[in-house]
């Protein structure tokens, strides 16, 4: 199973109203292998083991370092 998060980031400066976006796209791969219809096809996954949270953080990761580098470009902050 492939689940795939996109997500779309906006920083706005309180001082000036400046508003700075950037997008990330995270993807969390799975495969589980089950014999027959046992039960351990239905175990439980924490949520920040799960796919859904693997790609979430993913996405975000991207879209606020895709952010923090315009904002590096415009002299905002240093590296």
């Amino acid at each position: 199973m492939v689940t795939r998060i996109g997500l779309q980031v906006r920083f706005t400066d309180a001082e000036t109203g400046v508003v700075f976006s950037g997008s990330g796209l995270g993807e969390a791969k799975t495969t589980k292998e089950t014999s027959g219809l046992s039960d351990a096809a239905l175990d439980p996954v924490k949520f920040n083991q799960s796919t859904i949270s693997i790609s979430t953080k993913k996405a975000l990761d991207i879209a606020c370092a895709r952010i923090l580098d315009r904002m590096i470009k415009k002299g905002i902050f240093t590296k």
